[in-house]
C-alpha cells in the first residue's frame, strides 16, 4: 500500500493548503467547498498543476492570484 500514488485531488488541495496556511496562517479553515472553487478558478485561468509543480513561476503567481482572490471573500 505504501507505493500507491495518492489521488490528485489529495495532491492539489495539500499545494492549496500550503498557499492558504503561508498567506493567512494555519487557523484559516479551508471547507471541501473552497478547495473546489480554488481549483476550478484555478484551472479556468490557464492553471497547470504540472507546470505548478515543476516550480513554472508564471503558474505560481497564477495560484498566488487565485488563493488571495479567494482569501478576501
Amino acid at each position: 500500500m505504501q507505493n500507491e500514488k495518492e489521488p490528485p485531488v489529495e495532491f492539489a488541495n495539500r499545494v492549496i493548503r500550503q498557499f492558504v496556511d503561508n498567506f493567512y496562517g494555519d487557523d484559516r479553515g479551508v471547507e471541501p467547498d473552497d478547495y473546489t472553487q480554488i481549483r476550478l478558478v484555478f484551472r479556468r485561468l490557464g492553471g497547470n498543476w504540472y507546470d505548478l509543480c515543476r516550480g513554472s513561476v508564471p503558474q505560481l503567481l497564477l495560484m498566488v492570484r487565485v488563493v488571495k482572490a479567494w482569501g478576501k471573500r
